[in-house]
């Protein structure tokens, strides 16, 4: 009776644990109302030990459904717009606009598994988000790149995520989005608004062509983009819809609630660190860096050459209608940089080879 009594006082005591079945491997303690999004995540070797490593990040949400804050976006785009939306650009914005609305929370221990092996992600930081570089048991079998599973259980509920297990040798294909692959027009704030909440998706005419030519020849793409995470469902499935290779993104960590201005900060601070961490982590693969001259592209990517000489092997930069061949800007922006190609383009068969 005695043992029978301890062992229902164990069970008891398990269930009122807080967090309910965060303490079961892989398995993330969510309320009903709270949603958990995986990104894409990559393998690498740490360079000091040797150890197979994965990089890691989910993002805990509490999705809006109210009224109120759709009401005060529309108004924020509607002011700067000049106009009232049509229905179909609401129902856009909305669709687009939906995780920009979302309640981050921060604070919540998150697990996932991949394969067999679990992983503690820690809790997820003020904007609600959990990122971290783990061991893998067994170092990914290398050759070509390959994707593996990440999972997360909630209750009955389960998320999915992928991560991409990258050859230790090779190119790393690292591409900017808006007037890169997207269509955006950020050097018109209106029509970069619309093109962002509002209009279709529109691709660059045959980047997506170009970029599976490269991935067929066994590159590995990285999408690296100073918007915020918030739009990465949407960019995802414009990447995917077009065509374009799947590949790991790199976003801007953001708030409305908590670090507002933020979404103003340069693109040197989401971009910089971002690629000196993927030159770092994989110090025998070289680059190819490919971005557009609406706004910094080429001066980050030429700091960031000059930083790791001999690993960046070109540098393709698309013609967003404010730049020359020649310009005083692209030569300041490349100098120093050796043998590396560097190429402004205004259309895709002018970087071919």
């Amino acid at each position: 009776m005695k043992n029978l009594l301890i062992t229902c006082l164990i069970l008891i005591a398990a269930t009122a644990l807080p967090g309910g079945d965060a303490a079961l491997p892989g398995h993330t303690a969510l309320d009903d109302d709270e949603e958990l999004l995986i990104f894409p995540g990559y393998t690498y070797r740490d360079p000091t030990s040797g150890a197979a490593m994965a990089h890691l990040h989910a993002w805990i949400f509490e999705p809006e459904e109210g009224s109120v804050n759709r009401k005060l976006l529309l108004k924020f785009l509607g002011g700067r717009l000049g106009g009232e939306l049509s229905e179909g650009e609401k129902a856009t914005l909305y669709r687009r606009g939906a995780h920009l609305l979302a309640d981050q929370e921060g604070g919540e221990r998150v697990a996932v598994s991949v394969g067999n092996a679990h992983y503690d992600l820690g809790d997820t930081d003020a904007n609600g988000h959990a990122v971290k570089d783990v061991p893998l048991p067994a170092a990914p079998k290398s050759g070509k790149a390959s994707w593996l599973e990440v999972q997360s259980r909630s209750k009955d509920r389960l998320y999915r995520g992928k991560v991409l297990v990258i050859p230790d040798t090779g190119v790393s294909v690292v591409s900017d989005i808006d007037d890169t692959i997207k269509i955006s027009e950020v050097l018109d704030r209106r029509a970069l608004l619309r093109n962002t909440f509002l209009l279709p998706f529109r691709a660059v005419p045959g980047m997506a062509r170009l970029y599976r030519a490269w991935r067929d020849r066994g590159a590995v793409f990285h999408y690296v983009s100073a918007g915020p995470w918030q739009l990465y469902r949407p960019l995802a499935d414009f990447v995917e819809s077009e065509g374009f290779p799947a590949g790991v993104f790199h976003m801007k960590n953001f708030g409305f609630s908590r670090n507002p201005s933020a979404l103003f900060d340069p693109a040197d601070e989401v971009k910089i660190p971002a690629i000196t961490a993927l030159l770092e982590r994989f110090p025998r693969r070289r680059f190819v860096l490919v971005g557009d001259s609406g706004e910094r592209d080429p001066e980050i990517y030429g700091e960031i050459a000059r930083r790791f000489p001999g690993r960046v092997i070109a540098i393709f930069i698309r013609n967003a209608g404010n730049e020359r061949a020649g310009s005083e800007r692209l030569a300041a922006a490349f100098r120093n940089l050796g043998a590396v190609r560097c190429v402004l383009f205004e259309k895709v068969e002018e970087i071919r080879g």
